[in-house]
């Protein structure tokens, strides 16, 4: 006998389930394409899988799948907004409602501060003070809604959790500095973390994402270059899907089809992908801006 209780499926017969699940997921994410019954059924099986097993990657997985929904509802709901503004341009409704499907944001404060969720990690981190995800969740958070005394406190007390990746705590310090229009010292804490951590690829990742964020796109280019450079295979491309993003911004089409080459070498050469789901986003990618530069 295998020990598990009546009724509960082996280990390796539901992760199979999950992981499919998860790819089919992933190479439909930016599209329409799972119905909703398929959807519904998802659901159904892993919360049912859930109660079985106890296992919290299966509700992980019913958490994809609302936010696979909502990603999609909000497609329909872009499309909807754009064509009403086709028919009535000065329509107030209907630019609110395309700025928040298009992932945008409108100026309410009681839309946009984040104390909800602040509060929900407040709480979280007094029964888990080690767990650094959770304390990144809240320091990022607060540091967004300009919070700034309360994110100090809790970079101070992350101090001795975070270990080797103690570098995290100066980019967020630095961050607040550079919120603060102290942005020499900013960049003085954010350079100083990399001399620290001068062969870490994740340093050099957080300098980038750091320039990104204040636009300051030719510094962060540097930066995550430097970071994709200095990592050995299996290769990450999180470095290279962040440029995908700076030359949409700068319309730099050439550079976006030579970054999403680069980014299928990365697949074929170390992981020995040329197809399969977590490709297909790229290729799509690829053939519709190339459609489009045949047609321009």
């Amino acid at each position: 006998m295998n020990g598990n209780p009546p009724n509960v499926p082996e280990e390796q017969d539901w992760r199979g389930e999950l992981e499919e699940a998860s790819e089919r997921l992933w190479s439909t994410w930016e599209t329409n394409d799972l119905s909703v019954a398929e959807l519904d059924a998802l659901e159904a099986r892993f919360r049912q899988l859930a109660e079985q097993t106890g296992d919290a990657r299966c509700l992980w997985l019913v958490s994809e799948l609302q936010v696979y929904r909502m990603n999609a509802a909000k497609r329909i709901g872009e499309k909807a907004a754009l064509q009403g503004l086709q028919l009535d341009p000065g329509q107030i409704g209907l630019h609110d409602n395309y700025a928040v499907c298009a992932g945008g944001l409108l100026p309410d404060f009681q839309k946009t501060n984040n104390r909800r969720l602040i509060d929900y990690y407040v709480e979280f981190i007094g029964r888990h003070p080690e767990l650094l995800i959770a304390r990144r969740i809240l320091i990022e958070h607060l540091i967004a809604d300009y919070r700034f005394d309360e994110a100090q406190t809790q970079i101070g007390q992350a101090g001795v959790f975070a270990g080797e990746r103690s570098y995290v705590l100066d980019f967020y310090a630095g961050e607040i500095l550079y919120r603060k229009g102290e942005r020499t010292e900013a960049e003085r804490r954010w350079a100083q973390a990399c001399r620290t951590y001068p062969d870490s690829a994740a340093c050099f990742y957080l300098l980038a994402e750091q320039y990104a964020k204040f636009a300051r796109y030719e510094e962060a280019e540097e930066a995550y270059e430097r970071s994709f450079a200095m990592q050995t295979a299996p290769r990450r491309i999180d470095a290279l899907t962040s440029l995908l993003h700076i030359h949409e911004i700068r319309r730099d089409d050439a550079a976006l089809l030579h970054t999403l080459d680069r980014i299928l070498e990365v697949f074929a050469v170390d992981h020995g992908e040329t197809e399969g789901p977590y490709i297909e986003p790229y290729l799509r990618q690829k053939e519709r801006l190339s459609e489009s530069r045949r047609i321009g």
